[in-house]
């Protein structure tokens, strides 16, 4: 009931619909539905590193930026909406180390017991990208992008929209670490536990520091130490 009150009350708000509690649903699922269908590409492009980039970097993250900033532009959206709020150094560099070391040992350990015990290939991968240049484009724009991306809407907007809801502290963590997990699915049930694991920390850390910067740059270097390989696994590996 409080949500359709929002609804009508928004409804007369300069913006109209689009401030309404259902519009910033809709708004949600358009900057999520990207991610969930760029899978495909890791499918069917997996072994073509060119058009999986040309995907990913000219069109998926090109529509999440344009439709943040058309949001922010029309004041649908405030940058603390999305966790863009400011933090102090002590508490953003505490923050974004604990969740690097803590979401890259649930990561890697994770993901090496969950492979014993279950036997699925995932259904696709990411290309190799045999261009060295590019391949520090990989490591710094793009996963840069993702991380910026995915905190900002999976914890900062969803957080936002979901409280609009009326949703507890309980259920924000479920339904986001579940949706972002989900974002992984061609990479097997394997990843989308792992991640939506990883997830729920985040979610965690957020609720509590209100902020996805320090969110922002652990996952950078989650990410980064998982793909670049330049920092050695076993230092992470504890099974």
């Amino acid at each position: 009931m409080n949500s359709l009150k929002n609804s009508a009350a928004d409804a007369a708000t300069p913006n109209g619909f689009l401030s309404t509690v259902r519009a910033q649903v809709f708004l949600l699922a358009l900057l999520c539905l990207p991610l969930y269908l760029n899978d495909f590409a890791n499918i069917y492009l997996k072994d073509s590193w060119v058009w999986w980039y040309v995907v990913d970097l000219g069109v998926v993250k090109p529509f999440q930026l344009g439709l943040i900033i058309w949001m922010l532009a029309r004041g649908l959206a405030r940058g603390r909406d999305f966790g863009l709020s400011r933090i102090r150094p002590a508490a953003f560099i505490l923050v974004a180390a604990l969740m690097t070391l803590g979401g890259t040992v649930v990561l890697m350990n994770g993901t090496v017991f969950l492979n014993r015990i279950i036997a699925l290939k995932p259904l696709g991968g990411y290309p190799a990208v045999p261009d060295p240049v590019f391949r520090w484009v990989d490591l710094t724009l793009d996963i840069g992008l993702v991380a910026l991306l995915e905190e900002t809407i999976f914890r900062g907007y969803m957080e936002t929209v979901l409280r609009r809801l009326n949703f507890g502290t309980f259920k924000i963590l479920l339904v986001s670490s579940i949706c972002f997990g989900l974002i992984h699915w061609s990479n097997g049930v394997q990843s989308v536990i792992v991640t939506s694991l990883v997830g729920a920390m985040f979610m965690g850390f957020y609720l509590k520091c209100r902020s996805t910067l320090p969110l922002i740059a652990a996952h950078y270097l989650i990410d980064f130490i998982f793909f670049s390989m330049l920092v050695p696994y076993t230092w992470f590996l504890y099974i």
